[in-house]
């Protein structure tokens, strides 16, 4: 019974990380559904952008995506102590908040890529403006990153904090 341990534990995880994993699915998988099935007629007008629509669905995307990526980390790293199951080992997914980066950007991109290149192939659209749009979406991603960066900043400044409070209490 030893020999199935791994395999409960990797369908205990995927029981509890199933929001995530369907949010991010449903990012990935929107752009391709829209864009390329029968229910283009219906859904393809959601890429049709201009260029501030495309900054805009840039940040509603990262902001998704590290929803997403948040939501998992939380899950991996604590859901051990929450739910009752075996801790999983950390060369799965590191602890490092950096690598969980990747995870934002890799459910956001396609939905990016969807906006721009169905907004690009539109008939009557400025490549110029698209171009600007282009970058406004490199903008919006780098300030996303920024944003998360001064996140992070504030989490380990009040981690500091309440460290050093606790070293006053001690003496």
């Amino acid at each position: 019974m030893d020999h199935l341990h791994p395999v409960i534990n990797f369908i205990m995880y995927g029981m509890v990380l199933r929001v995530p994993i369907l949010v991010g699915l449903f990012l990935v998988l929107l752009p391709v559904v829209a864009l390329f099935t029968s229910a283009r007629s219906l859904l393809a007008g959601l890429f049709d952008l201009k260029p501030i629509g495309i900054f805009t669905v840039t940040l509603a995307a990262c902001t998704a995506g590290e929803t997403v990526a948040a939501t998992a980390r939380l899950i991996w790293r604590h859901g051990h102590e929450r739910f009752g199951i075996a801790e999983m080992p950390s060369q799965f997914f590191s602890h490092v908040p950096e690598k969980w980066l990747w995870v934002t950007l890799l459910t956001a991109l396609p939905l990016l890529i969807g906006a721009y290149w169905f907004s690009a192939n539109q008939p009557g659209s400025k490549k110029g403006s698209l171009a600007f749009g282009l970058t406004l979406m490199l903008y919006g991603i780098l300030g996303f990153a920024r944003i998360r960066e001064a996140k992070q900043a504030v989490a380990d400044f009040l981690a500091m904090g309440k460290n050093h409070s606790s070293a006053q209490a001690g003496d």
